[in-house]
């Protein structure tokens, strides 16, 4: 969530809905503060130009102010601690929920200028009981966020919400069980390569002649610390497989 040519045109449509009695509410997690574009901005990252980053979060943080003049609704969840200082990645919230009356969207999208550059998706519902439940999600921040990944059933839909327990995932479980009971193709869409068990699982059933594509964003994103560590072993592992190929996507 940063200031750019994206919310600046968002901008007058959202005040002007704020203004005409519309509830208008954003929710960004305060890690977004921390950084200039798609660039982390911390220990060990590569830095942004202090003036530029100075620049940039001082914008945002007017845009913010006007906003909430207005009348939207702005809550930075999962503000900073001692130890997210430390670890600034480490259990945040990543869910992309962008909600307009009785459609939702979620997907992979940041409100950021250079999040679309990338060709990424996102999957609208209009299912009454997905989108009722997906709004309720859309509120459980900080103190009030649930204890347990859990499903939102619809059938033939259904949405897994993961909280973000450590070593326990319920979608990555899903993705790995569905992996396993592939019988022919895979097709792996994320701005990261997969690593851990789940390439384990992509390079089990590739020796098994199921032909694996992961199509991730462009190479050039993956050159800077943390990113090029699984990238690094992903090739490693990946080099001589015939049954597994990378794309990178191009940008816009």
């Amino acid at each position: 969530f940063e200031y750019g040519e994206f919310l600046t045109r968002c901008e007058p449509i959202f005040i002007e809905r704020a203004k005409a009695g519309i509830a208008v509410e954003v929710i960004v997690d305060s890690i977004s503060l921390r950084y200039v574009g798609d660039n982390p901005n911390f220990w060990l990252s590569k830095k942004v130009p202090k003036a530029y980053a100075n620049k940039i979060h001082s914008q945002t943080k007017e845009l913010v102010a006007r906003w909430r003049a207005a009348g939207i609704a702005i809550t930075f969840s999962n503000q900073s601690t001692f130890l997210s200082k430390l670890l600034p990645i480490s259990g945040r919230n990543h869910i992309k929920i962008y909600a307009v009356d009785d459609t939702v969207w979620l997907g992979g999208i940041n409100a950021f200028d250079d999040a679309l550059t990338y060709i990424d998706f996102m999957v609208p519902f209009t299912d009454r009981a997905i989108v009722e439940n997906v709004c309720e999600q859309f509120h459980k921040i900080d103190l009030n966020k649930p204890k347990q990944d859990y499903r939102i059933s619809s059938p033939p839909h259904e949405v897994i919400v993961d909280v973000g327990n450590f070593g326990r995932s319920l979608i990555y479980k899903e993705a790995c069980l569905m992996i396993r009971q592939a019988k022919s193709s895979i097709i792996f869409i994320s701005q990261f390569v997969p690593d851990g068990k789940l390439l384990k699982e992509l390079i089990k059933v590739s020796q098994k002649a199921v032909q694996v594509t992961v199509l991730t964003r462009q190479k050039a994103a993956f050159a800077r610390f943390p990113y090029n560590l699984a990238y690094d072993t992903f090739m490693r592992k990946t080099r001589y497989n015939p049954n597994i190929k990378l794309f990178h996507q191009k940008k816009k």
